[in-house]
């Protein structure tokens, strides 16, 4: 009986569900689902499907932040879903840390961009930045190693001084 159902009780009450991520053998998959409403806006059906998040793997995979910079998603409960670089995949959930944690609470950017310097999942110092996605209750996240962000910063800067030397 679909009607118990949270995508129908939401779908029923006049909103869109968009369920959280599972695993198959396929990959990651969310259930969606809405109300279809007649030419006097009432609801006379409700559709709902699952959506292969695979796709998004493959955006994902493509990108990357200067030399060893990442990019992931991770859904409401901070689990990724997917993730630049196939070695730092896990099952466990990122929420722990405190700029997923303000991601995914849609923390303003002002407060995030003070806690945008941490000790990433896998022991990394990172420079971040993050934006959650309403429509898909989810949230990209970049990290940078420090290390690897400095140098690019350090260079700009003697670029900088250089050129402000030649101009004097």
């Amino acid at each position: 009986d679909q009607s118990k159902t949270d995508k129908f009780r939401t779908a029923r009450a006049g909103e869109n569900y968009i369920g959280p991520v599972y695993y198959t053998s396929a990959g990651p998959v969310i259930t969606i689902a809405a109300p279809v409403l007649n030419k006097n806006n009432y609801i006379i059906s409700i559709l709902t499907g699952e959506i292969r998040l695979n796709g998004l793997h493959k955006i994902i995979q493509r990108s990357y932040i200067g030399n060893s910079g990442y990019v992931f998603v991770v859904d409401r409960a901070g689990f990724i879903v997917a993730h630049s670089q196939e070695s730092k995949l896990t099952r466990s959930s990122l929420k722990s840390l405190t700029f997923i944690s303000s991601v995914l609470a849609k923390t303003g950017e002002n407060e995030l961009a003070r806690k945008n310097r941490y000790t990433s999942f896998w022991g990394e110092k990172v420079v971040s930045a993050g934006k959650y996605l309403d429509a898909l209750q989810m949230a990209v996240i970049i990290e940078w190693p420090v290390s690897d962000a400095d140098k690019v910063v350090n260079t700009l800067t003697l670029q900088a001084l250089i050129i402000s030397i030649l101009v004097l």
